[in-house]
């Protein structure tokens, strides 16, 4: 089973325009919301490829009713967790270039992130699955607190900046930082050829796993296996950025059963993964990504 936690959930508006044109009153040719949040965005893509998948959300207010309704809409599983706080609301604009606006929640208190705790239900062999920074204020050392309540699962945490920092030192078994991420980590602006050296020094600090993803430029993994593997993103044409990252977590966790822990295939995969998500309006179901990882070149650097 995999369990995603999402303690920053979200309703997102999507507008989409042939032009936005700024100081002037512009109209939408197409509108949508849609519930959102790294950790549900990972459920959804999980689910999608056949896995047993359940999440634990924190929803406040009458945002969180609608995020609520949403995800029960899209037959997701969850265990909701009530804030004393209304749930933030995202906007996305479509238009030449991608523009988001999203929204702040409240930081949760103690009793709001034990509640999220008291949810978990993973054992050894499952996925717990960490994902998105909790809002500013929160503990920082909120994920490796939740990855101490793994119970054996393995965890994988998809987080920036200090709480990324803090939940490595509980040994999970994926991160998947960004090249800002991974310069912001180190503290110094790492070049796209020094990729792999970081990604090895991340690995060695306590992550089995370290995939670092380069957008259109592709990803590197440093694997638990030892090997530095590098890979191509498949060519498209990028229109949505929305999700990507957590298409990719998700690609992996999922791949990496069906492949044994075979890196390559498993890393193949969920490049694949971020990619169908990036090439189209929504997020991605198993034939987009199946229909990719053949594009998907993966090289050992090491």
């Amino acid at each position: 089973m995999i369990q995603t936690v999402n303690l920053n959930s979200s309703l997102d508006y999507y507008m989409r325009l042939a032009s936005l044109k700024k100081g002037e009153t512009n109209r939408v040719e197409s509108n949508a919301l849609v519930a959102g949040g790294k950790g549900i965005n990972a459920a959804l893509v999980a689910k999608a490829y056949g896995a047993d998948v359940r999440a634990v959300v924190a929803v406040g207010g009458f945002v969180g009713d609608e995020i609520v309704s949403r995800l029960e809409e899209a037959g997701l599983t969850c265990d909701f967790v009530r804030l004393s706080h209304d749930s933030r609301i995202n906007v996305k604009v479509k238009a030449e270039e991608e523009t988001e606006i999203n929204g702040r929640a409240d930081a949760l208190t103690e009793a709001e992130i034990d509640a999220a705790a008291s949810k978990l239900i993973v054992g050894r062999g499952d996925w717990l699955v960490l994902s998105g920074n909790a809002p500013q204020g929160t503990r920082v050392d909120v994920y490796r607190y939740l990855a101490g309540k793994a119970n054996g699962a393995r965890v994988a945490v998809d987080a920036w900046g200090d709480q990324l920092a803090l939940a490595v030192e509980a040994e999970p078994f994926l991160i998947k930082p960004n090249l800002d991420e991974l310069s912001g980590f180190f503290g110094k602006n790492i070049e796209a050829t020094e990729v792999a050296e970081y990604a090895a020094r991340l690995r060695s600090l306590g992550a089995k796993n370290v995939l670092v993803t380069l957008g259109g430029d592709g990803a590197v993994l440093a694997s638990e296996d030892g090997g530095i593997y590098s890979a191509d993103a498949p060519r498209g044409r990028p229109v949505n950025s929305t999700g990507a990252r957590d298409s990719t977590v998700a690609g992996f966790i999922t791949a990496y059963d069906v492949y044994c822990g075979d890196a390559e295939r498993t890393f193949a995969f969920a490049v694949a993964s971020g990619s169908a998500c990036a090439f189209k309006e929504s997020l991605p179901c198993l034939a987009d990504t199946e229909a990719l990882v053949g594009d998907v070149r993966v090289r050992k650097m090491k």
